[in-house]
Order: structure tokens, then C-alpha cells, then sequence
């Protein structure tokens, strides 16, 4: 109403002058006047042909602005409302769906960087068990020598004096542990 007035919106109502008074109220009269007689003119204002407002009447503010207009306000509301609306969750589910997609591209950077530890980890083990199936045979007559030894009363301690640093059927002993784990190299 002030813009259609003339008069600035920031001005302190008791600053007014008799004029300015004078100008707002046959602003307001012609407004109320508008909404009796139910002359309106509902319309979307546009910006870069994008909706920035709907009004029910012409308003100085926007007299340079294009304008789209409707049959009612309501459907000028509806629309410029549920563009909105769907502007607003449409930029959400954009959000959540990137959020989204990042965790899982980390995730399966993570399973590629693994799956090429372990595909390592598999080769070096495959060739672990080759060598020990290979020398069984051997392995198998060494455990052997080291049970009877154990089982005739030879304690751990005495076990690896008798055996680790030596070599026994191409098997090079390194440690003999409390558990009876072996450590042993091949020689070949």
C-alpha cells in the first residue's frame, strides 16, 4: 500500500504528513474498493520466467515486472506453491540421494582396496600350501621325530636345543614354540 501511496515503508506512521495520510488512505479505499466489487486480477509474477510472487491485484511494486495471469488467486497459489513445494523436495531427495551414493562409492573403494589385499594375501598363501603339500612327506616324518621326542618326556625348552638351528630333511628348523607351533624354512 505504501509503494502505491508513494510513500516509503520505512517511515514512522507519526512522521507522516496530512498529505501522505491523506495518500494511504485513498490507497487502502482502493484496495477494499477492488476486493467489494471482487476485481481482481490474480497473476503470477515473473522474474527470468521463473514465478518470484502471486498477487490478487496489480501492485506498483511489480508494474515492470512480466506477469502471467489466472482465472483465480487460488490457482495462481496452488501453482507457485507446489512448484515450490516440489522444487524444495526434489532438491532434498537430490541431497539424500548423493549423501547416499558417496557412502556407498567409499564403501566399495574400501572392498577394492581389500580385495586386492587379499587376492595378494590368497596368492602368497597359495603358494604356502603348494610348498607344503609338495614337502608333506618331509614335514610329516619331522612332526613325527618331534612327538616321539615329546612323548618319550623331552620338555620344550629341551626340544629346541635339540632341533631349532638345524636342518632336517632339507627343513631348516627356526623356532619350536611352547605350544609346539614350528617355524622351519625349506631349503631348495
Amino acid at each position: 500500500m505504501c509503494l502505491n501511496a508513494g510513500i516509503e515503508r520505512d517511515k514512522i506512521a507519526k512522521q507522516l504528513a496530512d498529505d501522505e495520510i491523506k495518500k494511504l488512505s485513498d490507497a487502502y479505499l482502493l484496495l477494499t474498493e477492488k476486493i467489494k466489487i471482487k476485481e481482481s486480477k490474480p497473476q503470477a509474477i515473473l522474474e527470468k520466467g521463473e514465478t518470484i510472487d502471486v498477487v490478487a491485484f496489480d501492485l506498483e511494486v511489480y508494474k515492470d515486472f512480466e506477469k502471467k495471469q489466472y482465472p483465480s488467486f487460488n490457482e495462481a497459489a496452488d501453482e507457485f506453491f507446489s512448484k515450490q513445494k516440489y522444487a524444495n523436495t526434489e532438491k532434498q531427495a537430490t541431497t539424500v540421494f548423493d549423501k547416499e551414493k558417496n557412502r556407498l562409492l567409499e564403501i566399495k573403494q574400501s572392498q577394492t582396496e581389500h580385495l586386492s589385499s587379499f587376492e595378494t594375501e590368497s596368492v602368497e598363501s597359495k603358494k604356502i600350501g603348494d610348498l607344503i603339500y609338495q614337502e608333506y612327506q618331509l614335514l610329516e616324518e619331522l612332526i613325527k621325530l618331534i612327538d616321539k621326542d615329546r612323548n618319550s618326556g623331552i620338555g620344550w625348552e629341551e626340544l629346541k636345543k635339540k632341533y631349532c638351528g638345524k636342518e632336517i630333511n632339507n627343513l631348516f628348523i627356526e623356532n619350536i614354540d611352547n605350544s609346539g607351533t614350528l617355524t622351519i624354512k625349506l631349503k631348495k
